[in-house]
């Protein structure tokens, strides 16, 4: 099966109302699927992981398996991503990094005019919902949904990349909740993204 190689360049928000994504799914036409990830041993920069994707369709599940590399960049990451087997996924869990959590998590898309909206809403290694939207640049503007909710960006913040979240979920959960304790304490919007 090909790789497929691109730059991926992504906006991030933390969700900071209690939003029933399930309940969108249903309404307001969010596709759904179930994702369990588990990185990999890697010797070299950046981060390699397997992604178990079912797809939840309205007749039948879809499962969807995925082999991808993710190498840093100046600006976002390249990835390198191929559909692969059931089999192969089974047999690289055998390199399956101990040091990081696997993630559970239930994925909510929907295309909104030329953007991809993606809702992270993550089930192990701790509850939290987080948007993501792929951009060309980072200075791309993007009109949040007003069924999401308030948001709080935290783009940039790599102490609360999905990589991250594996590997030091408690790290993440602690700074998730000072993002969104912050933000009640202040009762608005961040108005910048987080330093780098």
């Amino acid at each position: 099966m090909a790789v497929v190689e691109m730059v991926e360049i992504e906006r991030r928000w933390l969700l900071a109302d209690s939003v029933n994504m399930k309940k969108l799914s249903l309404t307001d036409g969010w596709e759904q699927s179930n994702i369990t990830q588990v990185y990999l041993e890697r010797h070299t920069k950046g981060s390699e992981r397997i992604r178990l994707r079912v797809r939840l369709g309205e007749v039948t599940n879809e499962n969807e398996y995925t082999h991808t590399i993710k190498e840093p960049l100046e600006v976002g990451q390249l990835e390198k991503e191929e559909v692969i087997s059931e089999a192969r996924f089974n047999e690289l869990m055998s390199r399956i990094n101990l040091k990081h959590q696997v993630i559970m998590k239930t994925r909510y898309v929907k295309k909104i005019g030329d953007l991809k909206f993606e809702v992270d809403e993550f089930i192990h290694p701790f509850a939290a919902k987080i948007l993501e939207v792929e951009v060309a640049s980072l200075d791309d503007e993007v009109i949040i949904p007003d069924c999401l909710g308030k948001t709080i960006e935290v783009t940039g913040d790599k102490s609360i990349s999905n990589f991250n979240l594996s590997l030091k979920p408690k790290a993440a959960k602690k700074k998730i909740k000072k993002y969104l304790d912050d933000f009640k304490e202040s009762g608005r919007l961040q108005a910048s993204r987080p330093a780098t």
